[in-house]
């Protein structure tokens, strides 16, 4: 399961984005991402945590395995297109199927499937 994925948080002025390298498919990280990372405080905190790019996605932080690259990047935005483009360079630069956003004026996940169109995350 080496489905690579964009992982992201955005406040409206600003995002940070950062790589899962395995298990990037829906049904896998999508699915965890709403049952275990399902508000603003525990994504920001993954997200701060993924400095080096995230391995496999624990139930928590702390089962987590991160990786050994700087990958993070910050973005200032200005509106909401920027983020759009930002989490579509990103995915054609690490070759990402999927990226899953964490949107703090939405308060909640949006996933992004390549083609640079957000939708809500639901369970898969």
């Amino acid at each position: 399961m080496a489905t690579s994925a964009v992982i992201g948080y955005s406040t409206g002025e600003r995002i940070i984005l950062s790589v899962v390298w395995m298990d990037g498919h829906r049904n896998r990280l999508g699915n965890k991402l709403l049952s275990h990372y399902d508000d603003g405080i525990k994504s920001a905190d993954l997200i701060t945590a993924a400095t080096y790019g995230i391995r496999v996605l624990g139930d928590t932080i702390e089962d987590t395995e991160f990786g050994n690259t700087r990958v993070v990047k910050e973005y200032e935005v200005d509106q909401p297109d920027d983020v759009d483009d930002r989490v579509t360079q990103f995915m054609n630069r690490y070759r990402c199927q999927f990226a899953y956003i964490w949107d703090e004026d939405l308060d909640q996940w949006l996933v992004y499937d390549g083609r640079g169109i957000p939708t809500k995350l639901t369970k898969a």
